[in-house]
C-alpha cells in the first residue's frame, strides 16, 4: 500500500529485502504515466511523485542496506530529475554493494560521464570491460568517450576491436567514429573511407553529439 511506503520511509528502521524490492517496484511504477495518475489521485496540495520519491528516497535506502538495485533506481531517478551528483553518488554506493555487478558498473560509467568526469568514466569502462569483455555498449560506449576526449588512435583501436567482436548494432556509428578520428588525425582518405562506410550501415551523424563534431568529410 502506499501509506505503507511512505510511513516506513521517514524511518531508517532497517526493511526487509523483499520490502526494499517492492518499493522499488512500486517507485518505478509511479513514475509512469499510468502510476502518476493513480497517485495524484491520493495526494494535494500540489505535491508531484516526484517531489515525494525526491525526499523520501535517501531514508528508504538508508533502511535498505546492500539492495543495490534500489541504488541503481535512485541514482537513474535524481539524473533523471537534474540532480547530477546525487545520482553519482548513488551509483558509486550501488557499485560499492555489488561491485562485480554489470548493471551497477555501467550505470557508474555513465554516471560519471553525465558529470564530465570523462577520466573516471573511460577507467570505469575499461575496468568493467575486464570483467565482461564482450559487452557491446560498453565497448561501443569506449570508442566513442575515447574520441570525445580527443584520444583518437586509442578510440580507433576500440572502435575497431568493437566491429571484429562482430557485433551488429551499432556498426555504422563505430565506423563513424573512426571516420571522425582519422578526420582529426589528418588522414582524410582513410577518414572518407570509414564515414562512405557508416553511411552504408544508415547511420546518421546528427545522433551523434552536435553539429560541431560532425565530420568535415562527412558533408562532402
Amino acid at each position: 500500500m502506499l501509506t505503507f511506503t511512505f510511513a516506513r520511509a521517514n524511518s531508517v528502521e532497517p526493511i526487509s529485502t523483499n520490502q526494499c524490492l517492492e518499493i522499488q517496484k512500486k517507485y518505478e511504477y509511479y513514475l509512469t504515466p499510468e502510476g502518476e495518475g493513480a497517485l495524484n489521485n491520493s495526494i494535494s496540495g500540489g505535491v508531484t511523485p516526484k517531489n515525494i520519491i525526491y525526499d523520501l528516497l535517501p531514508n528508504i535506502i538508508d533502511g535498505c542496506p546492500g539492495v543495490y538495485g534500489l541504488k541503481i533506481f535512485a541514482s537513474n531517478f535524481y539524473t533523471m530529475v537534474g540532480n547530477y551528483d546525487l545520482g553519482l553518488q548513488f551509483a558509486i554506493k550501488a557499485v560499492a554493494d555489488a561491485p562485480r555487478e554489470l548493471n551497477t558498473r555501467k550505470n557508474l560509467a555513465s554516471k560519471y560521464a553525465l558529470n564530465n568526469k570523462t577520466n573516471e568514466a573511460i577507467h570505469e569502462m575499461r575496468f568493467t570491460l575486464s570483467l565482461f569483455p564482450n559487452e557491446e555498449s560498453l565497448l561501443i560506449g569506449l570508442c566513442s568517450t575515447l574520441e570525445f576526449v580527443k584520444n583518437y588512435r586509442e578510440a580507433i583501436v576500440e572502435c575497431d576491436n568493437y566491429i571484429n567482436k562482430g557485433f551488429k548494432m551499432r556498426l555504422g556509428l563505430a565506423h563513424f567514429v573512426i571516420g571522425r578520428s582519422y578526420e582529426m588525425l589528418n588522414m582524410p582518405i582513410k577518414s572518407k573511407q570509414s564515414y562512405m562506410i557508416s553511411q552504408k550501415y544508415g547511420y546518421d551523424p546528427k545522433y551523434y553529439y552536435g553539429d560541431a563534431h560532425y565530420g568535415r568529410n562527412m558533408k562532402k
